[in-house]
């Protein structure tokens, strides 16, 4: 199956893309981990052989140092 999956809300990763819980709090909605498990959730929820994610901070600003704008 082809498609997409576009996740602005916590709400989405977890109950669509069966990121869990524990990542978004204890890394973060833009963060390595949780690009992984959305990845891994969009790869499951449409059988596909591949799949990729992006993660970030909305806006021409509001990344930091600690928290880039995007993985």
């Amino acid at each position: 199956m082809v498609g997409s999956v576009v996740a602005y809300s916590n709400a989405v990763k977890e109950q669509v893309l069966k990121v869990r819980h524990n990542t978004l709090v204890n890394y973060g909605a833009v963060s390595e981990q949780t690009a992984q498990e959305m990845a891994k959730g969009v790869q499951l929820l449409l059988g596909s052989d591949v799949a990729l994610s992006e993660t970030g901070i909305a806006g021409p600003t509001g990344g930091t140092p600690k928290k880039p704008d995007e993985f």
